[in-house]
């Protein structure tokens, strides 16, 4: 029986050949008018269709009339010049500033390996400054793997991460899960501070009230794990910032230091304000606190 076998040619030469049909005007036989600049790109049916399903659609529903441009006024010429780079040459130049408008683009359209090539490059580049913008990016649009990574990222440096302070401009989905973190590597008095920020960010430009801006992310402070003297602290900052913390948050504080100067660990509801993370701060009163949420 005669061997049978398949080989790969020059796979460089051919998506630089791809990316010069691509560039050109020449044998195109479909025009796009892109983004608010109504920016003119030619194509080619043939490769496009194959290659996007959705742009399949397109051409089928306006095959009667060819020559009639199709509009795509919600894209940026440079990004849909990205994807159509993607769809020819099945490469693509990627950079963080492109990152996220190109893989919201991908799940858009369908192009299930550029969003992977897309996630790829997030992960392997990821910084403290560009893991806010890539887990906000991972939330909205519900690539559940992206951000699992990067919220472990996010856990492992949330020191310089608070401190680098990029996630003030992070939406409240995503900045809520990061807060929610067992496995954040920081103290909770830091975490209280940057849900602070965070807050006055978005009521600076909001105008609305710093209470309502945090009031679902500042339910996931652990805020029985303060000491006493810590806890007196917080309680008038937040007193004199609009009560920005909910009363009833301190009142299970207190309760709960109250009940340990008892020696009392009777357990009450609002168990997760009293859970330490990955970075607390061994303090002592802390030894109640299995007791007390068992």
């Amino acid at each position: 029986m005669a061997a049978i076998g398949y080989k790969t040619g020059n796979t460089d030469k051919f998506a630089q050949q791809m990316k010069v049909g691509l560039m050109s005007k020449e044998f195109s036989d479909v025009k796009f008018v892109v983004g608010d600049q109504k920016k003119i790109i030619y194509g080619h049916r043939i490769i496009i269709g194959l290659r996007c399903p959705l742009m399949q659609k397109l051409f089928q529903e306006s095959a009667s009339k060819p020559e009639v441009p199709i509009i795509l006024s919600d894209l940026s010429p440079d990004t849909f010049q990205q994807m159509l780079e993607f769809m020819y040459t099945n490469t693509v130049q990627i950079n963080q500033n492109t990152a996220v408008e190109l893989l919201g683009t991908a799940i858009e359209y369908g192009l299930q390996d550029l969003q992977a090539v897309v996630c790829e490059f997030v992960v392997e580049n990821l910084d403290v400054e560009f893991a806010a913008t890539a887990m906000h990016a991972a939330v909205y649009f519900e690539v559940a793997h992206l951000e699992r990574l990067c919220l472990n990222f996010i856990s492992k440096h949330a020191q310089t991460f608070f401190k680098n302070k990029c996630y003030l401009e992070m939406g409240e989905q995503a900045f809520l899960k990061v807060m929610d973190c067992d496995d954040l590597d920081v103290d909770e008095v830091e975490i209280n501070q940057a849900i602070f920020e965070w807050g006055k960010n978005g009521a600076l430009k909001s105008g609305t009230p710093i209470k309502l801006i945090v009031a679902r992310v500042v339910l996931t402070l652990r805020i029985a794990i303060f000491d006493v003297e810590e806890l007196e602290r917080v309680e008038r900052f937040s007193e004199s910032e609009g009560d920005f913390i909910p009363p009833e948050m301190f009142q299970f504080a207190w309760k709960f230091h109250a009940q340990i100067k008892n020696s009392r660990s009777v357990p009450v509801e609002g168990k997760r304000w009293a859970s330490l993370r990955k970075g607390t701060k061994p303090l002592e009163h802390h030894k109640h606190l299995n007791a007390y949420i068992s």
